[in-house]
């Protein structure tokens, strides 16, 4: 009998110009997070918890960057650094 947890997870992808979230709206999303208390999980402490092999201390979320843009390194890492903040930030090997 397990028991299970429901994780919100956020995927970004662009954090800059027209065709993704502004720093602004990113930094106000990170913002809200830090403030509300949530913890920031890895991809691995994720998988744990809907594993039953973690329980969660405090109310979590888990933040992804997806697609490698160069955006991710340049704008939302410094802002989740900032804040003290973690993500899982994926890359393509290949876009065949």
């Amino acid at each position: 009998n397990r028991s299970w947890r429901s994780i919100p997870l956020l995927c970004y992808h662009n954090t800059c110009g027209p065709d993704g979230h502004s720093q602004e709206q990113l930094a106000a999303h990170l913002d809200c997070i830090r403030d509300m208390g949530l913890a920031t999980l890895t991809a691995s402490e994720i998988v744990a918890v809907v594993t039953g092999n973690a329980t969660l201390r405090q109310p979590a979320v888990g933040i992804t960057f997806d697609d490698g843009h160069v955006s991710n390194w340049l704008t939302a890492l410094p802002l989740l650094r900032e804040r003290g903040l973690r993500a899982t930030f994926c890359a393509c090997s290949d876009l065949r």
